[in-house]
């Protein structure tokens, strides 16, 4: 298979990668990571988590050396590993695939994506529940019973049947029903010839750290140390401990980058004023927000919505 260049986003991430060493392949909290360029920045977060999909089926190549941002999805989704390594940390547990290798995550799942070398080809693809649900084959029971499935799919037949799915998702006159007839084409040779060689329940509890975060992350908007910790009956000092040691970020730091992750959507996806968007996302000053948003990326709210309108969303197109 030929070596896919790098594409400049994945030459800045490289030398990121290059100037932290080992350090640069931990599993972190999307926040500033190091990247010099504010609006570059800002366009990197806006990838982190799919934004909501009206396809029955994406897929799409996951970037190499991007920094493997803690971040989960709204929909089950499959990793496949078409050439080289890659580094997935599920909820803190590492797996490491190789060529051929399948991964399923469940909707919701909390992950981390490092693909370290030139050569790695790591595909994801991703679908709606309610179409998942309704595949025949193994799919549909890893998606429902297991936080993730580690799948040994060093077989020709499933690699065709990615590789077509790859083709299909890249045409310009698509179709959703053929993407999910190959889909099923594909849970039902995953069931023949993949063998499951790992895997975690979801009935399992979550280790504390990601607890934690998933109560960050539906309560950012008013959510304090202090009433997390009295919502787990931990101290202060525990739970924050806790935080920056297993997700590498302060509470601090987490809950505004979810903040601004959110305020980011709503300027670019949306028409709300920024005084609704403060308020949306927790602030009771508008001045405030844009204070702290331009702090962030580098870039005032109302400054990324006048290039929004003029550049008809460049984020989106990145």
């Amino acid at each position: 298979m030929d070596l896919i260049p790098l594409s400049d986003d994945e030459l800045l991430y490289r030398s990121f990668y290059e100037e932290l060493g080992e350090d640069g392949m931990k599993p972190r909290m999307p926040g500033d990571a190091g990247l010099k360029s504010a609006l570059a920045k800002a366009v990197r977060l806006s990838s982190l988590e799919m934004p909501p999909c009206h396809q029955a089926l994406s897929i799409a190549r996951h970037p190499r050396f991007m920094p493997p941002y803690i971040h989960r999805l709204g929909r089950p989704s499959i990793l496949y590993a078409s050439a080289g390594e890659a580094s997935i940390t599920i909820e803190g547990e590492s797996i490491m695939m190789e060529a051929g290798d399948m991964l399923t995550v469940s909707a919701g799942t909390y992950r981390s994506i490092g693909a370290f070398r030139d050569d790695a080809i790591l595909l994801e693809l991703s679908a709606n529940a309610a179409d998942t649900e309704k595949l025949p084959g193994l799919l549909p029971s890893l998606f429902s019973g297991k936080r993730y499935g580690l799948l040994n799919g060093r077989d020709s037949r499933i690699r065709e049947i990615v590789h077509r799915l790859q083709d299909e998702a890249a045409r310009s006159d698509s179709s959703s029903e053929m993407a999910m007839l190959m889909l099923s084409e594909l849970s039902i040779e995953a069931g023949r010839s993949a063998g499951l060689t790992a895997s975690r329940d979801i009935a399992e509890e979550r280790s504390e750290a990601y607890r934690y975060l998933s109560l960050i992350e539906s309560g950012f908007r008013t959510i304090t140390l202090s009433s997390l910790a009295d919502s787990l009956s931990i101290t202060e000092q525990y739970a924050s401990g806790l935080i920056r040691q297993k997700l590498g970020e302060s509470f601090v730091n987490i809950v505004k980058t979810m903040k601004m992750r959110q305020s980011l959507h709503l300027l670019m996806d949306t028409y709300r004023t920024c005084r609704e968007i403060a308020q949306e996302v927790g602030y009771s000053s508008q001045e405030h927000f844009s204070r702290t948003f331009t702090d962030y990326f580098g870039i005032s709210p109302m400054k990324l919505r006048d290039i929004r309108r003029r550049h008809a969303s460049p984020l989106a197109r990145q």
